[in-house]
């Protein structure tokens, strides 16, 4: 749409690779050394019932009460960790994550010293914890903008030996922090760095092996934790490949991917992309039809805005515009006020317009004007209230709205444009004709820098012509209609341009020049504007009536009587009739016009000045028979 185009956004939304959280349980105590105390135990036991409830402000209190009494010890390093680990989940931020920085570099302290004494660590996930410490700090990383040292840092963890003891830490000055050394990384490593890899290249292929390689390690890795890794694994693959414009492999890939357990979000997104896919294949496919089981599952469930907009959109793209509609309205009632609202309301905006139902068309431009819509859609919004207004007749109020949306917003050219025809238009039919100057100026200086002559510049020409005649700068005027016939001879309204020269030949005079000119636009198909020529009948009389030439004017008149439908020029005609009479002193023609105007047309403006002459008329008529029979007046 213009100030939308919107900039149509993509049905192939990515699932941005977020990390999880540690998907791993708090250990029991036989995975632990035994607590030193009954109170340690109990406390070790109340943190870890916090931890698996969430509760994560209780659980980072009781685990570094257990870290401090246990102290030196694999339970209380195992407590440092999920007091670190807590306080992460509870607030995600560089303090946190430095605490887990802690962590890491007094878990390699601990190792050295286990190490040294000959001794091997209890816990069987404590490889699980390092890596999950390294996997918080990336994402801490990423948060700060610090995207190579968080490659870095995954780089490490999928590197399959252990980490040299130069390379045990990303920085040379920075103090040793543990690392895995013994397992495989997990999954959710090569998930987050194929996220990393395709920021900077969407189609990556080394992204793409490692999205591979979280979907193969999942399935080595049975664990119900690595589901969604699997499934985010997977989905991101199928956007690589969509990158890559591997179409046949992004459609192969989806229907193994709909076997899935996947969220509500997943399923739009991926019957989304599998719709644009086959249609990049050239398969035939019903898109209205595919989608439609969609529509209640975004409305009912929890889906978020993007994805109900693209849903919206791509049902609009497949015709089904009514559908499309219900979809935007629910979108703007489930999130009213915010930006893909504001722009739901200007597509249902624009889709009502195109049905004509300016109604709704003006209530939804108006609602998204109200909640305060960007710049860069504001001229679009007055233009729809403009247009709205113009077709319901409010001349004045969408002259308003025109006038608003070229003041207010960053219209497009295209729409700039579009404005100011459409007002140039209500100006000339408002007698406007002191700001018709302005806007068409514009209008020609913009037309002027095309390679060719646009298509609104004839009536843009015409209407600045016009209002040169009515200025009575009919010289002017006559030259630039004169060029504008020469130069569009075959425009749609060359008959407008003819009956603007018969006007011209009348301010000098040449009476018959002006006749041929409206002779023409009279006898024109009956398919042609019955207005104009109406309106050319009327003036052709108006010519004869200078020339004092009545009965001809008389016979134009009355042709003009003989169009369908044109009341108005029907009474100024049938008034110029009775005029005609009169000045020829036949009183009772006269008389009988005049009444005609009164009895057929009595809305029309010319009824009131037939039944001034008419009175007149009969006045005078009375006072000739009182003077005739000798009568005292």
């Amino acid at each position: 749409m213009e100030p939308i185009k919107q900039k149509s956004r993509s049905m192939q939304a990515i699932v941005a690779c977020c990390l999880l959280l540690i998907p791993l349980s708090v250990p029991s105590y036989s995975q632990s050394p035994p607590p030193r105390s009954a109170d340690v135990a109990l406390t070790f036991q109340r943190a870890c019932e916090a931890f698996s409830k969430k509760d994560f402000k209780a659980s980072q209190e009781e685990f570094e009460a257990v870290a401090t009494a246990a102290s030196g010890s694999e339970l209380g390093i195992q407590a440092e960790y999920f007091s670190a680990l807590s306080a992460w989940n509870l607030s995600p931020s560089d303090t946190t994550a430095s605490a887990m920085q802690s962590w890491l570099e007094n878990a390699h302290a601990f190792e050295m010293k286990i190490r040294s004494e000959g001794k091997v660590l209890v816990s069987p996930a404590w490889e699980r914890w390092v890596e999950s410490a390294h996997l918080i700090l990336a994402k801490s990383e990423k948060q700060r903008g610090d995207f190579k040292e968080a490659e870095n840092r995954l780089r490490q963890l999928a590197a399959s030996s252990s980490p040299s003891s130069s390379g045990s830490s990303l920085r040379p000055s920075s103090v040793p922090v543990a690392w895995p050394s013994k397992s495989p990384c997990s999954p959710q490593v090569w998930l987050e760095l194929g996220g990393l890899l395709r920021r900077e290249e969407p189609g990556s292929d080394e992204a793409l092996q490692c999205f591979e390689k979280a979907i193969l390690a999942c399935d080595r890795q049975p664990d119900t934790n690595n589901n969604l890794v699997y499934t985010l694994a997977s989905w991101n693959a199928i956007q690589c490949f969509v990158s890559q414009n591997r179409w046949e492999e992004v459609n192969t890939r989806l229907q193994e991917f709909a076997k899935q357990d996947l969220s509500q979000e997943l399923r739009i997104q991926s019957k989304l992309l599998e719709v644009a896919a086959r249609k990049h294949l050239a398969e035939a496919v019903d898109v209205a039809r595919e989608l439609e089981p969609l529509v209640e599952i975004a409305l009912v469930g929890n889906a978020p805005a993007q994805l109900i907009y693209d849903l919206a959109i791509a049902l609009a793209d497949a015709g089904a515009n009514d559908r499309a509609d219900e979809v935007f309205i629910q979108l703007a009632k489930r999130y009213p006020g915010t930006g893909i609202s504001i722009e739901a309301r200007l597509r249902l905006a624009r889709s009502y317009a195109a049905k004509e139902d300016w109604k709704q068309a003006m209530q939804f431009a108006q609602e998204a004007t109200e909640l305060g819509c960007p710049d860069s859609w504001k001229a679009f919004a007055w233009y729809i209230q403009g247009k709205g207004h113009s077709q319901t007749g409010s001349p004045s109020e969408a002259i308003r709205c025109f006038e608003q949306g070229l003041a207010e917003g960053k219209a497009t050219l295209e729409l700039e444009v579009t404005l100011r025809v459409e007002l140039l238009e209500l100006l000339y039919q408002s007698e406007q004709w002191s700001k018709i100057i302005p806007h068409a100026e514009r209008l020609l200086a913009m037309a002027s820098k095309e390679t060719t002559p646009p298509s609104w510049l004839p009536l843009v020409q015409l209407r600045q012509a016009e209002t040169l005649a009515n200025r009575n700068a009919w010289s002017d005027a006559e030259k630039l209609v004169s060029k504008l016939c020469r130069d569009f001879p075959e425009w749609n309204k060359a008959d407008e341009a003819d009956y603007l020269l018969a006007r011209c030949c009348i301010a000098r005079a040449d009476f018959q020049g002006a006749r041929e000119r409206l002779d023409r636009i009279v006898l024109a198909s009956e398919g042609s504007n019955a207005t104009l020529r109406a309106r050319a009948g009327w003036m052709t009389g108006e010519t004869f009536m200078m020339q004092r030439r009545y009965s001809d004017a008389v016979a134009s008149y009355e042709r003009v009587l003989t169009i369908p439908g044109e009341e108005y020029w029907h009474a100024a005609s049938a008034l110029q009739i009775g005029v005609c009479a009169e000045l020829t002193r036949n009183s009772d023609a006269a008389i009988e016009w005049y009444r005609r105007v009164q009895d057929r047309y009595p809305e029309s403006p010319f009824a009131k000045t037939a039944g001034e002459r008419l009175d007149g008329l009969v006045t005078s008529t009375k006072q000739a028979e009182r003077i005739g029979s000798g009568k005292k007046r």
